[in-house]
Parts: structure tokens; sequence; C-alpha cells
């Protein structure tokens, strides 16, 4: 009996340590599901925040989705007619390597013509002070032509005068009778020559 007594008591000491242990593990367990719950509350919230978020954001893309697709299938419109009119431009004529040599020749040809455009402007620009150099001689020419008739008229005027009679005043002797020197004109054609 008194075995069983001790055996009882050691029973009850087993137990009492490990529902000791039992309280301490629970108390621990219950610690960390308050920890764990105060996380899961915190991440339920952001959880919403960007769900939210997210609603929105799949609204605009649902937006943007229908207006790229409409400007996409603009776009490819205009890709496609460009394509079109440019598939009946070539159609309409064979593409053959002659062509690019052709446009090869005619861009050889245009720079051509734009050195020769730039020779005509020089050749303009010079002409034009030709031009320039032509008038100013033409002025000084008509200065010279108007001061030659000007010594013209002098030498006209000088002539005439020289060819003009001479003749003295009369005068009256002692008679009343008035004398005339003879005339000093000179004959027709015979030169006076007058001392300066």
């Amino acid at each position: 009996a008194l075995a069983a007594e001790k055996k009882s008591a050691a029973d009850l000491e087993g137990h009492k340590g490990r529902q000791t242990e039992f309280d301490a593990e629970l108390a621990r367990l219950r610690g960390t599901n308050g920890t764990l719950a105060s996380q899961h509350a915190s991440l339920k919230s952001e959880y919403e925040q960007l769900k939210e978020a997210n609603d929105s954001l799949v609204e605009q893309a649902t937006t943007l989705s229908g207006d790229h697709a409409a400007a996409l299938e603009t776009y490819s419109g205009f890709v496609r007619a460009v394509e079109a009119e440019r598939d009946k431009k070539f159609a309409s004529r064979k593409v053959t390597p002659g062509m690019f040599q052709r446009e090869a020749i005619l861009e050889n040809t245009r720079n051509t013509v734009a050195c020769l455009q730039d020779t005509m402007d020089a050749l303009d620009e010079r002409l034009s002070e030709a031009h320039k150099e032509l008038y100013d001689k033409e002025r000084e020419l008509e200065k010279v032509e108007t001061a030659v008739k000007d010594e013209r008229k002098k030498v006209e005027t000088y002539r005439a005068v020289l060819q003009t009679p001479l003749t003295t005043p009369s005068l009256t002797n002692s008679s009343g009778r008035s004398s005339r020197s003879p005339s000093l004109t000179p004959p027709p054609g015979t030169p006076l020559e007058r001392s300066s």
C-alpha cells in the first residue's frame, strides 16, 4: 500500500511537471499566435490597399488597352493604305536594275546642275561688276564728250571773232572833209594773226 501510495505521488508530481511544461508551451504558442495575428492583420490591410490599387490599375489598363487597340488599328490602316499605294505604283511599272541606274544618273545630273548653277551665279556676279564698271566708264566718257563740246564751242567762238572785219573811226581834216583809213580787213580766205 505504501509503495502504491509513493508511486501515485510520483505520478502526480510527474503529471504536475508535465502540466507546467504544457502551460509554458501553451503560453508560448499563445504569444506566437498573437504575433502572427498582428502580422496577419497588417498584411491583410496592405493586401486590401494593394487590391484597391490593382483594381484601379486594371481599370486604367482596360481603358488604355481600348485606346491602344483603336490607335493601333488606325496606324495599321494607315500603313496598309500606304503600302497598298506603294504596291500599286510599283505594280504599274516593272522595277528593273536600270531604274536604279537611271536614279543614280539623275542624282549625278542634279549635282552637276547644282555646280553649274553655282558657276552661273558667280558669272552673274562678275557680269554685274563688269556692268557697273562699264556704267562708270560711260559716265566718264560723257563728261569728256561734254568737255570736248565745250572746247569746240570756245574754238568756234574764237574763230568767229578772228574772222570779224576790223575798221578804224573816221577822221576830219582841216578842210572839213572826212577821211577814212583804208580797210584792214584781210582778203577772203586769208587768216588774220593777232598777237596776244
